[in-house]
C-alpha cells in the first residue's frame, strides 16, 4: 500500500507539472503573438506615417513659388537686392507652410554645400548639414542646386529632397 501511496503522489504531483509547464507555456506563446501583431500594427503604421510624410515633402517641393524663390535666390546672376528679397519671401513662405502643417517643427532649404539657406529657425541660418546622412546620401546619388529638408516634431526624423 505505501508503494500506491508513492505512486500516486508521484503521478498527481507529475500531472501537476506537466500542466503547469504546459499552460505556462501556451500563455507565453499567446503573449509572444499578441506582441507581434502589435509590433507589426506599428510598423506598419510607422511605414505610412513615413509615406505620408515624403509624400508632403515632394507636394512642398513641388510648389512653383517655392521653386521659383529658391531660384533666384541660388542663382549666381541674381542681384543682392533680389536674392535678399527672394530669402525673406521664402523665409515667410516656409514659415507659413512649418505653421500650418503640424508635423514640421522646421523646414530648410539648403545649398549644395549642405549649408542652410533658409529655415524656419532664423538661428540655423547658414549652419551646415553637410555632414548629415541624408545628405552625404544624396550628395553620391545626385547632382543637384539644392535641399530641401523637412524636421518632423516629435520623432523627429529628418526629410529631405532636391528641389532642382
Amino acid at each position: 500500500m505505501r508503494y500506491y501511496i508513492v505512486f500516486a503522489v508521484f503521478t498527481v504531483l507529475l500531472v501537476t507539472y506537466l500542466t503547469y509547464t504546459q499552460a505556462a507555456q501556451s500563455l507565453r506563446q499567446t503573449v509572444e503573438d499578441k506582441l507581434s501583431t502589435v509590433a507589426a500594427l506599428k510598423v506598419d503604421g510607422l511605414n505610412r506615417w513615413v509615406d505620408e510624410q515624403q509624400s508632403t515633402a515632394v507636394f512642398l517641393a513641388s510648389l512653383p513659388e517655392l521653386r521659383s524663390l529658391t531660384g533666384r535666390l541660388l542663382d549666381p546672376a541674381s542681384s543682392p537686392q533680389e536674392r535678399a528679397l527672394a530669402h525673406e519671401d521664402l523665409t515667410h513662405l516656409v514659415t507659413v507652410i512649418a505653421q500650418r502643417t503640424s508635423d514640421y517643427r522646421d523646414i530648410q532649404i539648403l545649398d549644395l554645400s549642405g549649408n542652410i539657406m533658409v529655415s524656419v529657425s532664423p538661428r540655423n541660418v547658414g549652419s551646415s548639414q553637410a555632414g548629415q546622412l541624408f545628405f552625404e546620401e544624396d550628395w553620391k546619388r545626385l547632382s543637384s542646386r539644392i535641399f530641401m529638408s523637412l524636421i518632423c516634431l516629435e520623432i523627429q526624423p529628418l526629410l529631405s529632397l532636391r528641389l532642382f
